[in-house]
């Protein structure tokens, strides 16, 4: 079933494009979507996993690369959710999308 995450992190924008960054643009199995960007107390990711499992994989890889940046876990906040319905435009519309285990059907995937 597909996995939406929400963090929110206490850190500066430097240390995201330290730590993180780089961990991402290799594009970790699972993961469909990434968006980070500043926020008042620090910086905030947005990503959209193929699974709950698949995210749970990375998590192990992030505490391993946020330890050695010095970024405390438990500092971050984690929200999380599964999607009941999902909008994808068409241009970047993955046609597989509900055949890889997201939980989504075809009449739950909306695009243009």
């Amino acid at each position: 079933m597909t996995y939406v995450i929400v963090h929110d992190v206490p850190a500066t924008w430097e240390q995201y494009e330290q730590s993180l960054r780089p961990l991402v643009e290799a594009t970790p199995d699972g993961l469909i979507l990434h968006a980070a960007g500043k926020t008042d107390e620090g910086y905030r990711t947005v990503e959209v996993w193929e699974s709950e499992a698949a995210w749970e994989r990375f998590r192990r890889e992030l505490a391993d690369v946020r330890y050695g940046a010095g970024l405390a876990m438990a500092e971050s906040r984690f929200r999380d959710f599964s999607p009941e319905h999902l909008v994808i435009s068409a241009s970047t519309r993955d046609e597989e999308l509900c055949a890889k285990g997201s939980g989504l059907g075809p009449d739950d995937v909306v695009g243009d």
